[in-house]
């Protein structure tokens, strides 16, 4: 299984967030059991955060955003881990 979480936040706090309780514990039991974990977002999802946090931007492998995510924010989430993919 390949989580793929388009939708989710990831926050100034380095997490990944969800407003609704039930959907980010969904996305980290999906997550939880995936062989890799790539996050899906558009720019305007980065910075904001929601009431859950389910994930940690550590946790994912990659991040992939279209080029409306600066390249200095773009940069400070590849320095804590994922490959971050701005297409």
């Amino acid at each position: 299984m390949r989580a793929r979480s388009a939708g989710p936040r990831p926050d100034d706090r380095t997490a990944a967030t969800r407003a609704g309780e039930r959907d980010a514990d969904v996305k980290a039991k999906a997550l939880a059991v995936s062989r890799r974990r790539v996050f899906l977002g558009h720019h305007t999802k980065f910075g904001a955060s929601s009431f859950c946090r389910f994930a940690e931007v550590a946790d994912f492998e990659a991040i992939v955003t279209d080029t409306g995510l600066p390249v200095a924010e773009a940069h400070r989430y590849a320095m804590l881990g994922p490959q971050v993919i701005r297409a």
